[in-house]
């Protein structure tokens, strides 16, 4: 759920479904589809949504994958079937994913910050600087946050050793299949401390007023 809207999903008639709902009705309609992946996280943006399934191996789930799959809805198709569909390498995992406008991001289990533009072209993947906590996307900017180290003991204060990178997914909208911009350009990086034996990152993201 952002400011854009919501993306819900529910078990229907023995399969899942998932509807994704505007805050503003009065510019787009609901999207309702099914969930033949058996999505674990999706991301919502102004051009499209981003889902991704997760490898599942509890022997207790119903459905266990061995591969992660991506799959990206645009609102405003570029072409006929401007759906894509990607499957990750064997037993590699997509963890979190992010939108922004006209591209997409996801990162995964092996270390990899994955880009895409909306035709599904694949940018130059990126490693991540360390075990990702989170994505947010908005324009062309794209910030990371990941665990620059393990937590510091109750002693030491307790607080997270968090960092985050920005980077700048250049893009060009009036062209889905242009190769302009393949790899993303770090624009700067730091610090992101939580204080307190208690604290947790629960929220990531751009103020919309600023950019």
């Amino acid at each position: 759920m952002n400011l854009l809207g919501s993306i819900t999903t529910r078990e229907d008639d023995g399969y899942n479904a998932i509807e994704i709902t505007f805050s503003d009705s009065s510019q787009r309609r609901p999207v309702r589809m099914a969930d033949n992946y058996d999505f674990g996280v999706a991301a919502l943006g102004s051009c499209g949504a981003l889902f991704a399934s997760q490898i599942q191996s509890d022997a207790n789930i119903r459905h266990q994958t061995t591969t992660s799959t991506l799959f990206y809805k645009p609102f405003e198709a570029w072409a006929h079937n401007s759906e894509w569909t990607m499957s990750l390498p064997k037993g590699d995992s997509v963890e979190c994913v992010a939108v922004g406008d006209h591209w997409c991001a996801a990162s995964t289990s092996s270390g990899f910050v994955r880009c895409f533009r909306s035709s599904g072209l694949q940018l130059t993947p990126m490693l991540s600087p360390g075990p990702v906590v989170a994505m947010a996307a908005s324009g062309s900017s794209l910030v990371v946050v990941y665990h620059k180290g393990s937590p510091m003991s109750p002693a030491q204060g307790g607080t997270q050793q968090l960092g985050f990178v920005l980077y700048d997914v250049d893009t060009n909208p009036s062209n889905p299949l242009s190769c302009v911009g393949l790899v993303p350009r770090e624009t700067t990086r730091g610090n992101l401390p939580l204080a307190g034996t208690d604290n947790l990152l629960e929220w990531i993201g751009f103020d919309e007023m600023q950019r």
